[in-house]
């Protein structure tokens, strides 16, 4: 599954890598370990599919419900989309500034998802629905991914033939139409009065749990008065695993202005004082200027730059405050003691270090949605109760693979050695050339994995839950590779750049627009 952009939605500020070097956590610049991440899902969802077609994943005994909870690669997914889609609308809550633009955002994301599901779509309409090669409304609804929403499908399953996992790939791009609308209305309720970063902080979090809680409450229709397994393809019901991915964007951009105090706030926080906040705005400092990337460094009075000597000496001083000023970002705390630690700068520096911990309690997630609590081995769920298991694990299983990751500081020197602790053993495993390499065509191995496995299956002529996990396994995972390979230098990669002289003419043209206006 897309994800996010590896290269794009993971915030594409220049300059400095945010976090190098103070233990916060890293919020801008590409996260190479999340890259692991990603390709960890993808495959995860192609051992699921594998020893679903084979049966292994049916059978009795713990391999086989250890095979059938591989389906957990999708909240993957999901919390990643979370994660770094939801990142700049964050910091914008934070700071008082604009969020992302909404039409820029829905170009890019549909150009980085349709392309090359356009493509698969087409290769699995040809290869098994040649009965509904006729019908406009078949291709309309899968070229669109809404498909999932005809109540009465002409097919058997999640989808298509050969296009059976991209119900999840739809519940993705809707909740991308949607996240302008969800970030809009967290932003206003958590900068209503103009609070400090802590207020907005819980605000945010409040919201998102709110957001679970609709999740939640989507099960209802989905069972009662009469069950509706349709509705398991819908997005609301995974609205609770996104909130995971959101969540830890908040808690990374929370903990950069955080104060050394657990309000968040000591002193004055700059954004309570507006006439305060005018006041520095107007001062033509080489401070000020940083906030036009987002933050300002945080100065409480005077203008840092007019004395060199005082400005060396905070330079020369190893705190939090002045790490944020060399990668153009601020704490927001003005008056508390940037190198105390609040409670969520705490938790996002014990995080990471208990990497080991955290995958611990990923592992126990697991082994609870290979039990009967969790549901049957398949994909879908028979009931209400089960559905609220499975959802926990779900969101259980995500939060603690990625949160020590998501929130871990950048290293200006390279991923560490294996033995540096701190979890850095996590860190080594995921940023390794091939686990980067596996995640940057995750995409493709979602995609092509079912053409794959059905043609491997048609050559050698397995009947369903026949056949051999690991003789299927090997050459499916090859074939989905390459294509997974080609598809990515040829399809993704070029409209990459296309969304991207997209955004460059954007640019120029906004600021020729500019340079016209009159001055008055």
């Amino acid at each position: 599954m897309d994800g996010a952009d590896p290269a794009a939605a993971q915030d594409r500020a220049p300059g400095p890598l945010a976090g190098a070097g103070t233990g916060l956590p890293q919020v801008r610049g590409h996260i190479e370990a999340l890259d692991g991440v990603r390709a960890l899902a993808a495959l995860m969802v192609l051992v699921f599919h594998v020893a679903i077609e084979t049966g292994a994943a049916l059978a009795p005994g713990v391999l086989g419900a250890l095979l059938a909870t591989g389906e957990l690669g999708v909240p993957l997914f999901f919390a990643l989309s979370g994660l770094l889609l939801y990142r700049p609308w964050a910091r914008a809550a934070f700071g008082d500034t604009p969020g992302p633009r909404v039409r820029p955002y829905l170009w890019r994301r549909a150009l980085r998802v349709l392309p090359a599901y356009w493509l698969v779509a087409v290769a699995a309409l040809l290869l098994w629905s040649r009965d509904h090669l006729d019908s406009a409304a078949v291709w309309a609804q899968v070229m669109t991914l809404t498909y999932v929403f005809d109540t009465d499908p002409w097919y058997v399953g999640t989808g298509p033939y050969g296009l059976g996992q991209t119900w999840s790939l739809s519940v993705e791009v809707t909740f991308y139409a949607l996240l302008p609308l969800i970030a809009l209305l967290l932003t206003r309720a958590a900068v209503r009065g103009r609070p400090g970063p802590a207020v907005r902080g819980r605000r945010l979090l409040v919201g998102l749990a709110l957001l679970t809680a609709v999740a939640v409450l989507a099960l209802l229709p989905q069972y009662y008065p009469e069950p509706r397994p349709y509705m398991y393809a819908w997005l609301p019901r995974c609205l609770g695993m996104f909130a995971v991915g959101m969540a830890l964007a908040v808690l990374g951009e929370w903990a950069w202005r955080e104060g050394g105090r657990a309000s968040g706030a000591a002193g004055a926080d700059r954004t309570a004082d507006p006439n305060r906040r005018r006041s520095e705005q107007d001062r033509p400092t080489a401070e000020n200027s940083t906030r036009e990337g987002g933050r300002a460094s945080g100065a409480t009075g005077a203008d840092r730059t007019a004395d060199p000597n005082r400005r060396r000496s905070e330079q020369d001083r190893p705190t939090a405050e002045n790490s944020t000023r060399e990668g153009g970002r601020a704490s927001g705390a003005a008056g508390a003691d940037p190198s105390a630690d609040g409670p969520v700068r705490q938790l996002c520096r014990t995080l990471p270090r208990a990497a080991t911990l955290c995958w611990l309690l990923a592992g126990a997630m697991y082994l609870l949605a290979a039990t009967p609590a969790a549901g049957p081995r398949f994909v879908g769920v028979d009931g209400f109760w089960i559905s609220l298991v499975s959802m926990a694990t779900s969101m259980g299983f995500a939060f603690f693979v990625i949160a020590p990751v998501a929130l871990r500081p950048a290293r200006s020197g390279g991923p560490p050695p294996v033995r540096a602790g701190g979890g850095a053993w996590l860190e080594v495993l995921l940023g390794h050339r091939v686990m980067r390499y596996l995640g940057r065509i995750s995409y493709g191995i979602f995609l092509w994995q079912f053409v794959v496995l059905y043609l491997w299956r048609d050559f050698t002529g397995q009947e369903i839950f026949t056949g051999s996990f690991w003789l299927d396994l090997v050459p499916v995972a090859a074939g989905t590779v390459l294509l997974a390979d080609l598809t990515y230098r040829f399809v993704e990669r070029p409209a990459r750049r296309w969304y991207g002289a997209a955004d460059g003419r954007r640019r120029k043209r906004s600021a020729a627009r500019r340079a016209r206006t009159p001055v008055n």
